[in-house]
């Protein structure tokens, strides 16, 4: 799974993909994202709408690789997965 850091910074915002998982711990809601960027694709973890966490990924298989490995790292801190079909 080759992966590298994010340089998204400066950069155009890019096209959002979709969202791949949302989990909530308190008040609290991170989302992750798959965003299609001019030269590749970015993942991103959105706490609150604001960015904690972003890395490029040079495939979909490495995003959605990347992604719940992330998602199981939250949930395993206290986060919990909102059930689908449930709005946040």
């Amino acid at each position: 799974m080759a992966l590298q850091e994010s340089r998204s910074a400066g950069r155009e915002p890019g096209r959002s993909i979709g969202t791949l998982w949302i989990v909530t711990r308190g008040e609290s809601t991170a989302r992750c994202v798959l965003v299609k960027m001019s030269d590749g694709l970015e993942l991103r973890v959105l706490l609150d709408e604001s960015r904690l966490r972003t890395q490029e990924c040079d495939s979909h298989r490495a995003a959605f690789e990347l992604a719940q490995c992330w998602r199981e790292r939250m949930m395993a801190r206290g986060w919990v997965a909102m059930r689908k079909g449930v709005d946040a």
